[in-house]
């Protein structure tokens, strides 16, 4: 099969349709359990029909373990690999690439706020409730994540807009300089 017509079925896979294949990790109805690892870290946006497995696993060998591509190489493929077993270091540099990669997505995530707070677009307080809202929908610690948009934004002055909602370069270059010196505080609980 060429690449073009792998992207194709990639594309018109929507794991939402496949929901019924998967089984919930809890409470959370936006968690199930990978089919993949069998971790409990595979999370759903509904809203979007974006996946990730928080334990590493790839887009693609979750769409392939839902919905295999009948006839492909690819298929064969991913099944020799699977067949490999994976070592405890292999499994702890998994897990450790995962946990790594959430802390930035929500250090992104933060910093993005703190810009649209920096520039007038949002309110601090609409700053926090939009991130509550994001960690929540994605599996996130709201606590966590609420704490950190709020230690950023403690950088910024009181009265942190001018009458046109603009900031002005200085007080923007003090705020940027004060950030970028304080170290940043990940908390994460699991």
């Amino acid at each position: 099969m060429n690449n073009n017509t792998e992207s194709t079925q990639s594309a018109s896979f929507d794991i939402r349709e496949h929901t019924d294949k998967l089984e919930s990790s809890g409470k959370n109805k936006t968690k199930f359990i990978c089919p993949v690892c069998n971790g409990r870290d595979l999370s759903i946006s509904f809203k979007t029909g974006a996946y990730q497995c928080f334990d590493g696993c790839k887009p693609e060998d979750i769409r392939e373990a839902i919905a295999p591509w009948q006839g492909s190489n690819v298929q064969e493929q991913r099944r020799k690999e699977k067949q490999r077993p994976k070592s405890k270091a292999e499994i702890i540099k998994q897990k450790e690439d995962a946990v790594g990669m959430r802390r930035i997505q929500l250090d992104v995530k933060a910093s993005d706020l703190f810009w649209q707070v920096e520039c007038g677009g949002l309110t601090r307080g609409e700053a926090i409730a939009e991130i509550a809202e994001w960690a929540k929908e994605f599996g996130y610690d709201q606590f966590a994540a609420k704490l950190l948009l709020q230690d950023k934004l403690k950088f910024l002055p009181a009265s942190d807009t001018s009458v046109t909602g603009q900031k002005t370069a200085q007080t923007q270059t003090e705020s940027l300089k004060s950030l970028v010196s304080q170290p940043i505080v990940m908390i994460l609980i699991f």
